[in-house]
């Protein structure tokens, strides 16, 4: 649970780097929509859901790994002989 705290700060202060170091554009400099339609505030409110389910999806499979070690590492195991059998054919 230690990581999580720590990359939460970690994504925090990246964030305010990058708030900081960012140029300053004026609304004339503003991106367009593309053709897509989707404007850039719609852009980063998909990625912040992206984030959202991947860190959920993240913390869900450390959560399995810590109630069963030994199931997660068979299954590594397990999937690691499958990825070498399918690579090992070409």
């Amino acid at each position: 649970m230690a990581r999580k705290k720590s990359a939460h700060a970690e994504l925090g202060k990246l964030k305010e780097e990058l708030e900081q170091a960012g140029p300053k554009r004026s609304k004339a400099d503003a991106p367009k929509p593309d053709d897509s339609g989707e404007t850039p505030n719609e852009a980063e409110r998909l990625l912040g859901e992206l984030q959202t389910l991947l860190t959920r999806a993240g913390d869900e499979a450390e959560d399995m790994v810590v109630s069963r070690p030994l199931a997660a590492l068979a299954s590594a195991f397990l999937l690691g002989i499958l990825v070498g059998r399918l690579l090992g054919r070409r």
